[in-house]
């Protein structure tokens, strides 16, 4: 607890070049009338541009928040000051352009008196209110006056709060409203709107989008949008740019015509009654993300190519079966990752010819799958995850990696050999090299590692009979090595008396069983490594 008379001595008043000040009461902080006291004696300078009050345990603010003191203040956030039975006023801040409200738990209705004079006010462009567990209504006739520049307005966690939002906001581009289930109001149809993201807002009258609208964001069931005829009316008068749809399994989607705005689109486990997502009906869709899809079967594609695709990442839809027929041509995509379809049976056909510009390509856990097609992988791959593959790894040889003079980052899994990697499978193109749950991988092989004269990272992860290194020694070009539960090799390659220290010691960077590995990448900042280790690092910590 601080003294009162010690904040006082701080003299902050004086101090005309603060320009921010944070005061952060811990976060156990009881309700205590000597609070105010502190906080009435850190009064800032006139010039201050940013508060942060946290925690603070008063009923009410000090009289610095309650007159014009701070005319200059551009940015105040008043965090989980949870006795306070009341807010200041905005109109006294005519510099504030962004405000937070966030943890006042015994604030029970906000009326005109927050909002002040609107001349004082005009200038707020974000407004933010969140966990009020007490908050029911917002007094808001006259906000639209009050906040003509309101750009970004924001209500999250406020489950008593109900009646409506204020409905003329004419400069608002960004609107979230989240886990507000009481709240009844309809969306504000301002014409400069472009986001709106809605989660668990049931009673939310979602009947129309603003023609302004380019990023729509939904979670949750909403009780009067269900049907394909009710989203296609709501949807039908703005040309969206950006779709994601999350823990709505039975929204429908329409799939009758085409969305041709449409660049982004995500479903998470929603639109159960969705079988076959058919890319042709989004022609210019350039990230597409189909996560816990429980009843998508396929991808089909009745003209074969898809031009303007770019990211395609679709994991835990158990139901998907296959990509469309022969393969389809996506000449742009960048990024593909597959993982735990568990019924998968083959992956796309013709990579090589149909992804040439695929360089990020990540398969795990699809059990099923047992090889890639004949003509194996696009010419510009650098990036290869294989985890969770059993039959697919085991075709490995036929992968004909040493062809791929881009690769740089190779990370192989369940492969059942004693010895790897493979004598002439990787190019000498590897800097990242892992192998993660080989359960009787006992030997590195010398033969199948001296000529990746690039190699920076080498990795093991579950490999429980690794215990022997080359005799020749590891690549000299190692600066990272990370070993996650490999006991016996653990034993090894101890600091000064394992057998094989002296083959690891002139690597800058080991990392045994986690010990120092969420360090990592600022430990290889600050050593001045520079080559890309996210993928290596992701993997150990996944």
């Amino acid at each position: 607890m601080v003294p009162s008379m010690a904040a006082l001595a701080v003299n902050l008043r004086s101090k005309i070049h603060l320009k921010e000040l944070t005061l952060e009461w811990c976060i156990d902080n009881e309700k205590s009338p000597h609070d105010k006291d502190v906080l009435e004696n850190f009064q800032p300078h006139k010039n201050l541009k940013k508060l942060s009050i946290v925690n603070y345990g008063g009923i009410e603010f000090p009289n610095w928040l309650a007159d014009h003191s701070l005319s200059d203040l551009v940015s105040l956030e008043l965090r989980h000051c949870k006795y306070c039975v009341s807010l200041p006023s905005i109109g006294l801040f005519p510099s504030l352009k962004s405000l937070s409200i966030i943890g006042f738990h015994n604030i029970v209705a906000i009326g005109p008196e927050f909002c002040g004079s609107s001349s004082n006010a005009s200038s707020l462009e974000i407004l933010r209110f969140g966990d009020m567990k007490s908050w029911e209504e917002w007094k808001c006739e006259l906000v639209s006056l009050t906040f003509p520049h309101l750009q970004e307005l924001s209500i999250e966690n406020c489950p008593k709060l109900k009646g409506q939002l204020p409905q003329q906001l004419p400069s608002l581009r960004m609107l979230v409203i989240s886990n507000c289930e009481k709240l009844l109001s309809s969306i504000p149809q301002d014409p400069s709107l472009d986001k709106l993201v809605l989660r668990n807002c049931g009673n939310e009258q979602l009947e129309s989008l603003p023609s302004s609208l380019k990023v729509l964001d939904i979670s949750g069931g909403f009780k009067n949008l269900l049907s394909v005829d009710k989203i296609k009316n709501v949807i039908a008068n703005c040309n969206l740019e950006e779709l994601k749809c999350s823990d709505s399994p039975h929204l429908e989607f329409p799939l009758c015509y085409f969305h041709n705005f449409i660049l982004e689109m995500e479903i998470r486990g929603s639109c159960d009654s969705l079988k076959s997502f058919p890319l042709d009906l989004f022609p210019k869709l350039q990230s597409l993300k189909l996560i816990d899809c429980n009843n998508l079967e396929m991808m089909s594609v009745s003209e074969g190519n898809h031009f303007s695709l770019a990211n395609l990442y679709i994991r835990k839809c158990p139901r998907f079966v296959r990509f469309p027929e022969g393969g389809f041509s996506a000449p742009k995509l960048v990024l593909c990752c597959i993982q735990e379809l568990k019924n998968l049976k083959s992956l796309p056909e013709k990579m090589r010819i149909f992804f040439p510009s695929l360089i990020y390509l990540e398969i795990i856990c699809c059990p099923q799958v047992e090889s890639f097609s004949e003509e194996g992988f696009p010419s510009n791959l650098q990036h290869l995850d294989v985890l969770e593959c059993p039959k697919l790894v085991a075709s490995r040889r036929g992968w004909h990696l040493s062809r791929l003079t881009s690769l740089l980052h190779l990370g192989i899994g369940d492969a059942d050999d004693e010895s790897l990697p493979d004598i002439g499978l990787l190019p000498p193109t590897i800097t990242c090299l892992s192998f993660h749950n080989c359960p009787n991988l006992r030997s590195l092989e010398h033969k199948g590692l001296c000529h990746l004269s690039s190699l920076e990272g080498l990795g093991f992860r579950g490999c429980p009979k690794l215990q022997h290194f080359p005799k020749e020694g590891l690549p000299n070009s190692l600066c990272m090595l990370l070993i996650m539960g490999c006991p016996l090799l653990k034993k090894k390659i101890q600091r000064q008396n394992g057998k094989y220290w002296a083959i690891i010691s002139h690597i800058p960077f080991c990392s045994i069983d986690d010990d120092g590995v969420a360090f990592l990448s600022d430990l290889l900042t600050h050593e001045g490594i520079s080559f890309p280790t996210n993928a290596i690092h992701s993997a150990f910590t996944r």
